[in-house]
């Protein structure tokens, strides 16, 4: 008996559904599985979409606009409506007051009573919500002549500087007499003797037709980075929410970059050292918090600010907070207790 060979013409896939021949069945899916899937799916969504700090705070975030010289910055406020205590932070560069949030909500949070309302400013061509014109370039006068029209408005009882933002403090009460009587200052970390501590490296990176070249490279390669991507190596390296929302929304922001890199140029020219002129005319309402193995804020510049004006007010921090303390929630918390220490201790 001869085995006949089957000549059937084989069938694509969309032959084979017109024909009606029906695929092997696939295996049942549990329901009860998917739903939880999805649900996960959702809730993820709805975390990347909506700022955190916003649902753990008990006053929610409120954000503005600061307008000068035809150019706009952020604002943000933490706080009840009417606060008695107002604290205004500025920061360092990179001057993003999304990196703040979390410490300003941890000192409004820390105050003995429900009458603190805490501002942070963006630097001046730093905004990550209202972009300038990426031609436009900001100076450390520029800085401070923001922060003084803000201060003007709202009559802060202390102002807190970080970094470059401590120098922009002192100038702001140095120049605002009917401020400089009632306030006080805490200066985190202060950027002091900035030509001093930069590298040969540094200083090269920062010549003009240089730092174009840096700040278009660091564009084109951070433009290229999926957001949740970068969020996720953000994550790992155990920074806080804040952190990952300011980093991702920084990626491919060219007036950021070059701003970042103008300003640090104009810092290493124009910050000389303390003010002790200035300062010793505020004594008692000076805190200095500074931390060990810092390039910007060195033992020396506080050797030198503690035979000045005495130890008194200050903190020398030995546990391992970095100049960047804003990036981790454990270093937040310890700068925020120390800082609301101060400001309650002022208030009695």
């Amino acid at each position: 008996m001869v085995h006949r060979r089957s000549h059937r013409k084989q069938l694509t896939p969309r032959q084979r559904k017109l024909d009606g021949v029906r695929k092997k069945p696939r295996r049942p899916v549990d329901r009860g599985f998917l739903g939880f899937v999805r649900a996960g799916s959702f809730f993820r969504k709805l975390l990347h979409g909506i700022n955190v700090e916003e649902l753990e705070s008990k006053h929610p975030v409120k954000w503005s606009v600061v307008e000068h010289r035809g150019a706009k910055t952020d604002l943000f406020y933490i706080g009840p409506e009417d606060p008695k205590k107002k604290v205004l932070i500025v920061p360092g560069n990179p001057g993003c007051a999304e990196w703040y949030v979390s410490f300003a909500r941890a000192i409004e949070d820390k105050a003995v009573r429900n009458d603190t309302g805490v501002y942070g400013l963006s630097l001046l061509g730093h905004s990550l919500r209202n972009v300038n014109d990426w031609r436009r370039t900001f100076s450390v006068e520029d800085q401070i002549q923001v922060t003084e029209k803000l201060a003007r408005d709202i009559k802060p009882s202390v102002l807190v500087g970080h970094s470059f933002g401590a120098h922009v403090c002192s100038q702001v009460l140095k120049r605002y007499n009917e401020l400089m009587p009632r306030s006080s200052v805490v200066l985190l970390m202060p950027l002091t003797q900035c030509a001093r501590r930069m590298t040969k490296t540094m200083k090269f990176s920062l010549h003009q037709h240089v730092r174009e070249i840096i700040t278009s490279g660091t564009r084109l390669v951070t433009a290229h980075i999926p957001r949740r991507f970068g969020r996720a190596i953000v994550r790992a390296m155990g920074f806080n929410e804040n952190a990952e929302i300011a980093l991702s929304r920084m990626a491919g922001c060219l007036p950021l970059f070059r701003n970042i890199i103008y300003l640090a140029d104009d810092e290493r020219k124009q910050i000389k050292g303390f003010d002790f002129h200035l300062l010793r005319s505020m004594r008692g309402r000076v805190f200095y918090y500074h931390v060990q193995n810092d390039m910007w804020d060195t033992t020396d510049a506080f050797e030198e600010y503690c035979r000045e004006l005495g130890e008194d007010g200050t903190v020398d921090d030995r546990v391992g907070t970095k100049h960047a303390f804003v990036l981790r929630d454990e270093e937040v918390e310890r700068v925020a207790s120390a800082v609301s220490s101060f400001i309650d201790d002022r208030s009695q």
